[in-house]
């Protein structure tokens, strides 16, 4: 009886632990995919591709949902019945231009190694601004090729070593960001934005992505701006879990840890006046992009120039 009982109080604090809910537009009902679900705890997860959300955190009681092309909502989860709605509000898109004449197709190439101590290591929801030069002619952006790290970096006991291999699909969203005084602009361009699945089991050291449209590269370049959504399962559909684990220390204190995720990116240290690439978490209360200043492993008495990752692109040019 007593067994019964604790089985039923435990069946209780998991009901209550778990939230599934369900982001649909509230005017055609549609389910909508890979919307921003910030915790307002610092942390975040996304909707799926169905438009669902489970959250297992008793902690969070509110969040706050938003996406491009709908008015950012915050719902206490307690109010919730199984679906949220987001309404759709006007955003201005940019002109596009129409190219004429035949295009030459240039490639710009990777540009990678595997150098563990100089990568860029990965987390849920961690956002990566990298640049891509103007053209001197009419150009568009129409592929990308990601260099890609082999190994991972954590700390467990269960590894000899602080690298090695694991086997990994990732969602990432790629957008497009404008070029404000050498660092990333807050608005996207051109509304653009891709979801593309990084299967690091196919290739380990590079990622190749054909764009959904062509992007038209400004004279004075532009940001590609890659978010690290979250893993994928064994059907291709992306999971439904927490960006952090919550741990407990000796004196009984609940901190939560950012949860690492590959792809980690490797990174090449630039010359001065060049341009580097930039970091930031997407639901971080701080807003400001960070430069990459440093390495993994890095020698603290060494003034470095900043880094980047030498991602690699495929150009339509119109003379």
């Amino acid at each position: 009886m007593n067994k019964l009982l604790l089985l039923l109080l435990l069946a209780g604090t998991l009901c209550n632990a778990q939230q599934t809910f369900k982001v649909v537009d509230s005017l055609t009902h549609e389910p909508l995919p890979y919307i921003n679900v910030n915790l307002l705890n610092g942390y975040g997860v996304y909707t799926d591709a169905g438009g669902n959300v489970q959250l297992h955190d008793i902690g969070v009681t509110q969040i706050e949902l938003s996406g491009i092309g709908y008015a950012t909502k915050k719902v206490i989860l307690s109010e919730v019945k199984g679906e949220i709605l987001l309404a759709p509000q006007p955003i201005v898109l940019d002109e596009v231009t129409i190219p004429v004449g035949k295009p030459e197709i240039k490639k710009v190439k990777a540009k990678g190694h595997q150098n563990e101590s100089e990568m860029a290591v990965s987390r849920f929801g961690m956002e990566y601004a990298v640049f891509i030069p103007g053209a001197e002619t009419e150009a568009y952006i129409t592929a990308l090729s990601l260099p890609l790290m082999e190994k991972h970096f954590a700390v467990n006991p269960d590894y000899k070593s602080l690298f090695h291999k694991t086997p990994y699909k990732t969602f990432v969203k790629v957008e497009f960001l404008p070029v404000v005084n050498n660092v990333p602009g807050e608005e996207r361009l051109y509304d653009f934005e891709d979801v593309m699945l990084v299967d690091g089991t196919q290739s380990p050291k590079l990622f190749d992505y054909e764009l959904s449209q062509q992007i038209e590269l400004p004279k004075e370049g532009l940001f590609v701006k890659l978010t690290i959504l979250g893993r994928a399962d064994e059907n291709g559909g992306l999971i439904n879990e927490l960006p952090y684990d919550i741990v407990t220390d000796a004196q009984g204190v609940e901190a939560r840890r950012m949860k690492q995720l590959q792809p980690n990116f490797p990174l090449t240290e630039i010359k001065k006046q060049q341009v580097p690439a930039y970091t930031h978490i997407m639901f971080s209360a701080n807003k400001n992009w960070n430069v990459i200043d440093r390495p993994l492993v890095f020698d603290p008495s060494e003034v470095y120039n900043g880094f980047t990752i030498n991602i690699g692109y495929t150009l339509k040019t119109y003379k």
